[in-house]
Parts: structure tokens; sequence; C-alpha cells
């Protein structure tokens, strides 16, 4: 099933990442932030089926920490291959992404541990950012720019290897596999107030209060937040997807406390109230010993709910199966304690 296409402005891309951060890029400006050569990665990880070409900032600059560290900075870099095997393994997909990791933070203050967001078009519609639209349809959005890009805070005690994470160290891995999903489309635009600017992700489409109630519907191509700001606080939130609601054997619980808590609520899963699932990747909270390097069975329905082919399993679940711009169906949805991962 296609998303609705967007109405953009081909010379701008939005970045919304996982902490609340939006950068808008001027894709004709040679300064623009994020710019990449895509024919000359830092790395180039060829998975089984998908090719993720990875540019790490801080060894094309040489900054001496992070993806360079002298010690380190290798095991950083095998952990992010090991996390895009992973993933390889997970979707059905052939094809190519590009990802940059900017120049690393090193700020132990900072309680943002690492981020991560996909590319946006300047426009409206139902759009899950560039990696999913790259990921499901083979079209570079802009090759100049990358479909996810991301940055970590090195200032914390990391474990950078793949032995279970000791106390007092958060674990690499964990971390930004959480991160890199959001990259693939699993968070929402909506903001505090309801307001998105006409765009939305699948993952708006399917929230729904605990009477059922959607959010957001779409009617051709168009979706239209219908819900309330009190709704984003209500501690009442849920993913309506049907393969997540199927593995999990009820709606997964969003974070959504009062109050909001800028990138973190509603584009997470609620850790204290989810039971029976064990520890997943899409908790709000990182957590200091506590290795999570696979998706919960729930988590997997959720990429197949927002549109993503699973290997082993196919299809997509709930989808708003518009292509062009054309609503079909009824109208409804699409188909860290220590520091936060956002």
């Amino acid at each position: 099933l296609a998303l609705a296409a967007s109405v953009a402005q081909a010379n701008e891309i939005t970045y919304r990442f996982s902490n609340g951060e939006i950068v808008r890029v001027d894709t004709d400006d040679p300064n623009a932030p994020f710019r990449i050569d895509p024919a000359r990665p830092t790395k180039s990880i060829q998975t089984k089926n998908i090719v993720f070409n990875v540019t790490f900032d801080d060894v094309e600059q040489g900054t001496g920490i992070g993806f360079d560290d002298p010690i380190n900075g290798e095991a950083f870099r095998d952990r992010v291959q090991d996390i895009f095997t992973y993933l390889d393994s997970v979707l059905d997909h052939d094809g190519t992404l590009d990802v940059l990791f900017d120049v690393s933070l090193n700020d132990p203050d900072d309680p943002t541990q690492a981020s991560a967001g996909p590319g946006f078009p300047d426009g409206t519609g139902i759009n899950n950012g560039s990696a999913f639209e790259r990921l499901t349809t083979g079209v570079d959005p802009d090759p100049d720019f990358p479909e996810i890009s991301a940055q970590v805070n090195f200032g914390y005690a990391w474990n950078a290897g793949t032995e279970p994470t000791p106390p007092g160290e958060s674990d690499f891995f964990t971390l930004l596999l959480h991160e890199i999903t959001h990259g693939l489309g699993m968070l929402g635009l909506v903001d505090e107030f309801g307001e998105s600017g006409g765009l939305f992700t699948r993952w708006d489409v399917l929230m729904e209060r605990g009477d059922g109630g959607r959010l957001v519907t779409v009617t051709d191509g168009v979706g239209t937040f219908v819900g309330e700001a009190a709704d984003l606080i209500s501690d009442d939130l849920f993913f309506g997807g049907a393969m997540a609601t199927a593995a999990l054997g009820t709606p997964p619980a969003l974070y959504a406390p009062d109050p909001y808590s800028e990138g973190t609520s509603i584009s997470h899963f609620d850790d204290q109230k989810i039971t029976g699932a064990g520890r997943f990747v899409m908790e709000p909270f990182g957590e200091e010993g506590v290795d999570i390097r696979e998706y919960a069975a729930f988590e997997i329905g959720v990429l197949q709910d927002i549109g993503y082919m699973i290997d082993g399993i196919g299809g997509e679940g709930e989808g708003e199966g518009e292509g062009e711009g054309e609503g079909e169906g009824e109208g409804e949805g699409e188909g860290e304690g220590e520091g936060e991962g956002e």
C-alpha cells in the first residue's frame, strides 16, 4: 500500500528528530547541514538485502571522539554495523539507505544520550519520512542528503561491546537501535497542541484514545487532527494498529504523561502499562545495565502497521491505502533512567 503523495517543494527537507528538534534544510544551499557525498560514505555496510551507506562525521573530520575515538571508535562503528544487520533480518525490503552520524557531542550534563530522525518533504499528507520512502519505493528523495540523520552524546559511559552491559554503563546497541527505529518512521509529528502543519505519519494516524477514538482522520490523502490537546496528556493513549494489537493482545499503551514531554511523549510506548511483553526497544527512557537488542513481538507488529514488509511474515497491517493522494478505505488510520534516549 502506498502512502499519500505529499505536496512539497523539491528544494526543502525538514528533519524531525526524536528529541523534538526540527531542522529545515535548503537543499540548494551548498553549506546546508547534513549534506553528504553519496559516492563516498565512510562505510558501506552490505547486509543480506539492504546496503547502508553510513557517513561518520567524526571520522570524516578527525574529531578524535565518538566514532573516531582512538580506543573505542572502531567498536562503536562495529555496533552500528550490527544494528543494521539486525534490521535487515527484520525488514523484508531490498535497496539502499544513506545514514549520517553528525559530529558527536561529549556532554555528560546533556540529558539526551542520542537522537535521530528522518527527513520529510515540506508539505502535507501522510508520510513516514525519507527512510521509509526509499526502502518501500526504491526512490532516493535527495541523493545529497541522508534518509536518517543521527547524533550521539559520548559524554556517557557506554558499553561498546557485545557482552552484557555492566551496572553504570548504557548499552550502545540498545540506545542506537531505539534511535534508528525513530528514523524508520516510528514517531509522531503531532505537537503538544495537536498541530503538525498538515503532515502526519502513520503512527499519528493510528493513535487512539482508550475508547478507541482516533485522533487523526484521513480523507483523500489529507490528514486532520480531530482529537483534543488534552488527549496527548491524558495518560490514556494507545497505538491502534491491528498487527501490534494482535501481537500484544491489546492496543499498546503510548507514553502520554501530564505535562507533555517534548521528544518523549506520544512517540514511545509506556513500559509501566505494557505487561507480558518483557522489555522492549521503544521504551521512553534508557536504563543503565540493561540490554534490549531486539524488538518485542508487538514492535514487529508496529513496523507492519506503519507499512513495512517483515521478513518471514510479509504484508502490512492496517493501512491507509491511498496512492497519488487518493484515499481509500473508511478514512481511518494507516495500513531511558539515566539519560533520555528520546
